[in-house]
């Protein structure tokens, strides 16, 4: 397996191509970017794959190469997804274990009114080392990630 976040000096001409990974509960993890953009994918909220999603989070969190933003999208568009404070409480976890490392998180959501409040609020909370954004597709969640990351 290649190495977490690594560098576009490293890679072949992969641009379209992605890896996965299966984990328990349905949950997926997705690399695209050329493995600077981590995908993770939820078919429900329930706790086992909540905690699924956020243990392999944490995994590649603390071996995230430090001098490179980490850059994420939670997929939390399947109809079966709900916020719950088990969700919140891992999720502000993850975005604690490594205060020196910028991190640049969106939450990929069907469009609501529950989730264009939920993009009011994650503007409000910004900070220079932790950006977070809601949006309502891929396109745009990449779009945003690559700017706020610098890259491609």
């Amino acid at each position: 397996m290649a190495a977490i976040g690594r560098s576009n000096e490293d890679e072949r001409d992969e641009t379209s191509l992605s890896e996965v990974e299966a984990l328990k509960g349905g949950v997926l993890v997705e690399w695209i970017e050329h493995r600077q953009i981590v995908v993770y994918r939820t078919p429900d909220s329930s706790r086992t794959a909540v905690q699924t999603l956020f243990d392999r989070a944490e995994e590649i969190v603390l071996g995230w190469p430090a001098d490179r933003p980490y850059l994420a999208i939670l997929d939390f568009s399947a109809d079966r997804i709900g916020a719950t404070p088990y969700a919140r409480t891992r999720g502000q976890g993850t975005l604690a274990l490594r205060p020196e490392l910028k991190i640049c998180m969106v939450m990929l959501t069907a469009r609501s009114v529950q989730a264009q409040v939920m993009q009011v609020i994650a503007r409000t909370k910004q900070r220079a080392d932790k950006l977070l954004a809601v949006h309502f597709s891929q396109e745009e969640a990449v779009a945003w990630l690559k700017k706020v990351g610098g890259i491609g």
